[in-house]
């Protein structure tokens, strides 16, 4: 299923009430990493508790027999239920995460990311139908990629809300209560403090707007559909363009 998407596609502005509401928008996107690092940890889970009872099993050393055996029919048990409740519900979960931030970052980063899903087959599905329609998807594989990917990428859109809380908490907070204890540097003065902390406060509001901007663009070179998708899509665009031309002219 082909989506297109009509974000604002405007550049993000410079100055700092704009280099503000990126700094807080890169703390929106890095919830979102957050969120999506939750999805997965369950996955990894699951691997990892399968994958201990299966060592148990092979290895076999320490404790009782029958010990050993309870405990990884358990790891092993409690694995494949993970899978069995919670893997679909996962690849949901992370495909609304990835649309999420389609959406966001087209309105936010002005830089559109078309998407493409492939339709759900007819009618009521069952566990393995479901299963494998996300599973065999590419689109699920993108999302799960850039989920992971995401927990590096973020460091982008969420570094200027560090470098600001840093300037006003390490350096000009110290100025206001003495529950915050001030840098320990050669030369650090009142005076001093403040002015390093304008500083790395001002650098903050500065290249928050660029380095969202960066962090959208490292979404779209891994969101953004290819292949036969990104064909389908611009087949999609042309019909619909001269549909509407059509129904301009008639």
């Amino acid at each position: 299923m082909a989506v297109l998407t009509s974000p604002r596609r405007t550049r993000p502005r410079f100055g700092p009430q704009a280099g503000l509401v990126a700094a807080t928008r890169g703390v929106a996107f890095a919830a979102l990493m957050a969120a999506g690092i939750g999805l997965l940890t369950l996955i990894v889970a699951a691997v990892f508790l399968i994958a201990l009872g299966a060592g148990i099993l092979i290895v076999g050393s320490g404790g009782p027999h029958e010990e050993r055996v309870l405990l990884a029919f358990l790891a092993i048990g409690t694995g494949l239920s993970l899978i069995r409740f919670a893997l679909p519900a996962t690849l949901l979960g992370t495909r609304r995460l990835a649309r999420l931030t389609r959406q966001l970052t087209g309105n936010w980063c002005g830089v559109p990311i078309a998407e493409w899903y492939a339709p759900p087959p007819a009618g009521k599905l069952t566990y393995t139908e479901r299963l494998r329609w996300l599973a065999t998807d590419p689109a699920t594989r993108r999302d799960l990629r850039w989920t992971a990917a995401n927990l590096l990428a973020c460091a982008l859109a969420a570094a200027p809300a560090a470098i600001i809380a840093t300037g006003l908490i390490e350096f000009i907070g110290p100025e206001f209560t003495r529950l915050i204890p001030p840098p320990a540097f050669p030369g650090n003065t009142p005076k001093t403090l403040v002015v390093l902390g304008l500083a790395i406060t001002s650098v903050g509001v500065l290249v928050a707007p660029a380095l969202l901007r960066a962090y959208g663009l490292v979404a779209r070179s891994i969101l953004a559909p290819g292949g036969e998708a990104e064909l389908e899509l611009r087949v999609q665009q042309l019909t619909e363009t001269r549909t509407e031309a059509l129904d301009t002219g008639a």
